[in-house]
C-alpha cells in the first residue's frame, strides 16, 4: 500500500492502497473463517483507516483488492462498506498469467473497458535467455502462496526436460525486475510466497494511469 500528497488547483489529494489478506476469504482454503474471522477481519481495519483519513484530510483516491473467490456473503459486506461495487480485472488480459482479483475504489476511470494490448507479456519473454528454456504454455495459472503442486503441466522445457519457473521469471512475469524480491537474505521459498501475494505491476500500471493528472510523476 502507500499514501502521497500532491497540488491540483487550490485542492490537496491524497491516495490509498491496500489489500488485505485472502487467507480467510479465498475459497481454496477449506479453513476459511470468512470477513468476521481470522485475517478477515483486517477489512474493517482498513475501513477505519480509510475513513479517518477522509474526515481529516479531504478528498482521498483509495482501491480496495482482493479475491473473486470469495463467498458472496463477504463480498456484499465489503460492498456495503464501501458504497460501490467491486470490478473484476485479471492480469491475463496484459501478461501470461491467469490473476483474476476484484478491486473496489475511486480511481478515476476504474470501470473503463480495458483495452486489448497489442504486445502483451508473453511466457518466452520471461524465461532466463541464456539457458535454453522454452515455453510450453501461453499463460500460467494463478500463483498463489501455498505449495505449488504438479496438477497443472510444467511450463517449461529445458534440455528436454520439463521444469517450473524459477523465482527470477515469475518476477519477470509480474512485471517485477529480476531479483527484486532477492533482499534481506531471503529464502527462495520466502520469495515465491510474497511472489504470491503480491499484485501484477501490469494491472496497477492499467488502474492507476488516471492519477497522472493529479500526482507529479517522473516524465
Amino acid at each position: 500500500g502507500g499514501g502521497g500528497f500532491a497540488e491540483f488547483g487550490k485542492q490537496w489529494y491524497q491516495r490509498r492502497v491496500r489489500g488485505s489478506p485472502c487467507n480467510d476469504l479465498a475459497s481454496v482454503n477449506p479453513l476459511k473463517k470468512g470477513i468476521y474471522g481470522g485475517s478477515g477481519l483486517l477489512f474493517f481495519e482498513f475501513f477505519r483507516i480509510l475513513s479517518y483519513v477522509q474526515r481529516q484530510e479531504g478528498h482521498v483516491f483509495w482501491l480496495f483488492e482482493n479475491v473473486t473467490s470469495m463467498s458472496t456473503d463477504d463480498r456484499t459486506t465489503i460492498s456495503r462498506f464501501l458504497q460501490c461495487s467491486p470490478l473484476k480485472i485479471d492480469a491475463k488480459h496484459f501478461t501470461c498469467m491467469n490473476r483474476c482479483r476484484l478491486f473496489w475504489g475511486n480511481i478515476p476511470g476504474l470501470k473503463r473497458p480495458i483495452m486489448p494490448v497489442d504486445s502483451p507479456v508473453t511466457l518466452q519473454e520471461c524465461l532466463e535467455s541464456r539457458c535454453g528454456r522454452s515455453a510450453r504454455v501461453e499463460k500460467i495459472n494463478c500463483v498463489t502462496s501455498r505449495k505449488r503442486t504438479e496438477t497443472a503441466p510444467a511450463p517449461v522445457l529445458m534440455e528436454g526436460q520439463t521444469d517450473g519457473l524459477w523465482t527470477t521469471e515469475l518476477e519477470r512475469v509480474f512485471g517485477l525486475e529480476p531479483h527484486y524480491t532477492d533482499v534481506g537474505n531471503m529464502s527462495n521459498t520466502s520469495r515465491l510466497k510474497l511472489l504470491g501475494k503480491s499484485w501484477s505491476v501490469h494491472v496497477m500500471k492499467h488502474i492507476l494511469a488516471p492519477l497522472d493528472r493529479y500526482f507529479l510523476t517522473e516524465k
